[in-house]
């Protein structure tokens, strides 16, 4: 009986889902005759005003009824009322809409039950929901989400979060009542392992992304907490490392166990290994561009080995890989898996579908409204006719996203142009298409530097990354977008701070006509220094004009000219000695290269490689002032452990005055100058070597020596420690090495913006010099060493 209930409810619930489409279309287009609202649960002082209500609706009487129009009513009403209840009558030819409307309740009381390691007070703030507010249940849903959410942050990975909702009519109030079972707090004490070795135990805890709980670091980082969908991804990680290790048949399992802390616990990860398997035999079929024992060479894996998945997936992948790099776009790489057994051993085949050997036919650019193609087409590492080498093609894709200019770069070979195909061959070429979307490449930027000799100091910044300078001809009937698009750099600059102003321009063309140089203009104007000295003042105005070759992956050459003009101005109380240097003003103009050296492998935090650059200068070319110059600057990073970083940095510097010019007569501003917290910490800024006659402040050289030796341990990825020992010295004479100065301590770098400058916050001890030239404690925005 009640099978055939079941059955005649269903039907009659699809004829009415086959009616109700039938019945609204008839609606469509009635006249509407009336609109009735009704607010239920309205208080005898409400001022709601149904007439308004109905103001507000796209249904209007007099009007024909639309189903959209009506529609988009209920929905308005949904979002300010509780419930709607719509009816639609059809008289004499007439609709007669009526809207039952009842108002959302209010939030009468929050009561909490089950909460002993989190506050009410915290409870409440992470709801977000108090008494008096509208209660609305899918916003109330997402405000308990929260509260569990916290929960799980705070590594109670068991909470569970239950409630339950009375409802007045009476009064349109509800009360909420919120259950929490908080279960055990999930601050992990130790990791755990069952059925591995030590060794294998070391390198699978590098693997993990769940790290064991610590007071100074966890609360910062919020590393060292128990959550599921991270130990999901762990567990996965320590079966992968076992069958990688020959144990292809290895099981995890994972415990959660009780630590004798009430507020910790500890991880355990439960392995089975298996059998052992190892590589018997591999063989590859297929190949015919290559011989087998070429192949052979890109394998990760040969006979005798550990039986290891990911290996034998990479060598597939190095062997297509080196396929496409001559042309095999369609390459396609299978491998097969035979286990015996009874030898618990592994055979490997390969098989290769070599396919066409393709060149690159034409080279198609879309998605560039405001780049112009050429600037896009000298990022391609292809030319028509060229190999379609799959390495460079993706290299191409990576070079236009590295230049700024876009969002998204997509490079992808596409059969070849009819016409194309059948004079070479069919199949025997494939156009490039290089699809692009551009994104803003103009910022305008604001920052503040402090440093311990600095002060504080704000920059303001106007950066175009894809300036057209030609675009200025067209500006008039274009607009401002003509100015976007010919791929060269240009930046505005404004620094200010009380004891430092400077306004400076740079312009750059790189490519310039079509070649590997780069070309551009700079020019800035100084109006404030007393950065080195409250005794005197110093201003200047420069331009400069450079042009950059880079000669490999490794090395670039810069040739640049300058102008300058340096003026400096005593204050009244200056020592006379001082005063006098005011004698010393005038320009400085110089032609000069620099060639830069640098294997290292990250631009801002190196841990491996050298950075190396030798600089030559004659300032003989018109200038007040006649010296050379030279420099030779050099820093050396070696990677003790994962973390942890040696550096070693030795810098000569070298100025010898010319013609009329001497050690005295050179401006202030281009002499060296050595203490502070980019040469030897610990000292004030510039405080080193002869002082003039008040014994205060220093005169600054000619020859400076600078050596340090650092170690820095990134900690987290938010900050890192750091030692050192710094020594340098300066002289007033020719090619001469003076006393020098040193200094040991230590420091923190603190990361808080991904690719940003640290925080530097550091404490030298100095080993000699006068105590009024100490500065032991330093501070700084953007250090680098």
């Amino acid at each position: 009986m009640r099978k055939y209930l079941r059955f005649l409810l269903c039907a009659i619930y699809c004829l009415m889902a086959v009616e109700l489409p039938a019945i609204s279309s008839s609606y469509e287009d009635k006249p509407i005759r009336t609109i009735q609202i009704n607010v239920n649960r309205l208080s005898p002082d409400s001022q709601m005003d149904p007439s308004k209500i109905k103001e507000r609706l796209l249904s209007k009487e007099g009007d024909n009824y639309s189903s959209t129009e009506f529609d988009r009513d209920l929905k308005k009403l949904s979002e300010e009322f509780g419930q709607v209840q719509p009816q639609v009558k059809l008289v004499n030819g007439e609709l007669e809409l009526r809207f039952d409307l009842w108002l959302k309740s209010h939030i009468r009381s929050i009561e909490w039950e089950g909460n002993s390691a989190v506050t009410k007070a915290k409870l409440k703030e992470k709801l977000g929901l108090k008494s008096g507010m509208v209660f609305d249940r899918q916003k109330f849903k997402l405000a308990v989400h929260e509260v569990k959410t916290y929960y799980s942050k705070k590594g109670f990975f068991e909470a569970n979060i239950d409630y339950d909702i009375v409802e007045d009519t009476d009064s349109n109030e509800v009360d909420v009542r919120i259950k929490i079972d908080e279960g055990r707090p999930g601050r992990i004490e130790d990791i755990l392992f069952e059925g591995v070795t030590a060794n294998e135990e070391k390198e699978i805890l590098e693997r993990l992304i769940t790290k064991k709980y610590k007071f100074f670091v966890s609360w910062i980082t919020e590393s060292g907490i128990y959550r599921n969908d991270a130990m999901e991804v762990d567990k996965l990680t320590v079966l992968s490392y076992l069958q990688n290790q020959g144990y292809a048949d290895a099981t995890v399992n994972l415990n959660i166990l009780e630590s004798s802390k009430s507020d910790r616990i500890k991880v355990q990860f439960v392995a089975q290994k298996g059998d052992r398997y190892s590589l018997a035999d591999l063989s590859i079929q297929g190949n015919e561009a290559f011989s087998e024992d070429q192949l052979v060479h890109l394998m990760k894996v040969s006979p005798g080995d550990f039986f290891s998945p990911e290996k034998i997936r990479e060598s597939a992948e190095n062997i297509r890989n080196y396929y496409g790099s001559i042309g095999y776009a369609d390459c396609i790489v299978r491998y097969e898996p035979h286990l015996d057994p009874e030898a618990d051993e592994y055979r490997i085949n390969f098989f290769i579908e070599e396919g066409k050997q393709y060149r690159v036919g034409l080279i198609r650019v879309t998605g560039n409204h405001s780049t112009k193609a050429q600037v896009i087409l000298r990022e391609s590492l292809l030319n028509p006719g060229d190999v379609l080498n799959s390495e460079r093609l993706k290299l191409t894709e990576q070079r236009l996203l590295n230049i700024g200019y876009f969002t998204n770069v997509n490079v992808y070979a596409v059969a070849a142009a009819d016409e194309l195909s059948t004079e070479e061959g069919n199949g025997a070429y494939r156009d490039l298409h290089i699809e692009v979307e551009e994104t803003g490449t103009g910022q305008v930027s604001a920052s503040v530097g402090v440093g311990t000799g600095e002060q504080v100091t704000g920059t303001i910044a106007l950066t175009e990354k894809n300036f057209n300078s030609l675009g200025v001809l067209d500006l008039f009937d274009e607009g401002w977008s003509a100015l976007r698009g010919g791929g060269e750099y240009t930046q505005l600059n404004l620094t200010f701070g009380k004891r430092y102003r400077n306004y400076s321009a740079s312009w750059t063309k790189p490519y310039f006509m079509d070649s590997d140089w780069s070309v551009g203009l700079e020019g800035g104007i100084t109006d404030r220094n007393n950065l080195a000295s409250k005794e005197y003042e110093m201003s200047s105005w420069s331009s400069k004009v450079h042009a950059n070759y880079t000669i490999n992956q490794f090395m670039n050459l810069s040739l640049y000219y300058r102008y300058r003009n340096v003026e400096l101005e005593a204050t009244k109380d200056a020592d006379q000695s001082i005063k006098d240097q005011e004698k010393n003003n005038g320009t400085v103009a110089g032609l000069g290269f620099t060639l830069n050296y640098n294997s290292t492998d990250h631009p801002l935090f190196p841990t491996e490689g050298i950075r190396s650059s030798l600089g030559f200068e004659a300032a003989v070319l018109g200038g007040k002032h006649n010296f050379l110059s030279m420099e030779y600057l050099n820093s050396y990073y070696y990677a003790v452990c994962k973390n942890g970083v040696f550096r070693i940095r030795a810098d000569f510097r070298f100025i010898d005055p010319v013609c009329d010019s001497t050690a005295e007569t050179l401006p202030m501003d281009e002499r060296l100058f050595m203490g502070g917290e980019t040469s030897v910490r610990g000292y004030r800024l510039h405080a080193l070597g002869e002082k003039f006659d008040d014994k205060k402040e220093a005169k600054g050289g000619i020859s400076t020596s600078l050596f340090s030796f650092e170690y820095a341990h990134r900690l987290h990825q938010n900050f890192g420690a750091f030692a050192f020992f710094d020594s340098g010295q300066i002289s007033t004479r020719h090619y001469r090495i003076s006393k020098f100065y040193s200094s040991f301590g230590g420091g923190l770098r603190l990361f808080f913006f991904e690719g940003a400058p640290p925080v530097v916050v550091g404490y030298g001890v100095p080993l000699d010099a006068e105590k009024e030239d100490h500065r032991k404690f330093f501070f700084s925005f953007g250090g680098r060493f």
